[in-house]
């Protein structure tokens, strides 16, 4: 009976990473299309449209939050780019 509660328990878990996982994903993907989109004019507005766009979605109960210091965007000639600054990894907790 432990062995079947310990591995419903994990599957619970295991179903709750995924779910997040693919919020996170929606909200990334929401942002860079936001972002793109107000590119044109310039990064100011680029950087404020990403801000908002992820703030509009949920990850794992809370909304998204990014911070406009971590990635910056360029353009050269017809080429947009978004970089990350910093490769520290994602940590969630509660």
């Amino acid at each position: 009976m432990t062995a079947l509660v310990s591995v419903a328990s994990l599957s619970v878990d295991w179903g709750r990473v995924v779910l997040t996982r693919t919020e996170l994903m929606s909200a990334a993907d929401s942002a860079a299309r936001a972002g793109a989109a107000q590119l044109v004019n310039s990064p100011y507005t680029a950087t404020a449209a990403v801000v908002s766009a992820a703030g509009m979605n949920s990850a794992n109960g809370s909304s998204v939050v990014l911070d406009p210091a971590q990635y910056a965007f360029f353009r050269r000639r017809n080429v947009c780019a978004m970089i990350w600054k910093s490769s520290q990894r994602l940590q969630f907790s509660r």
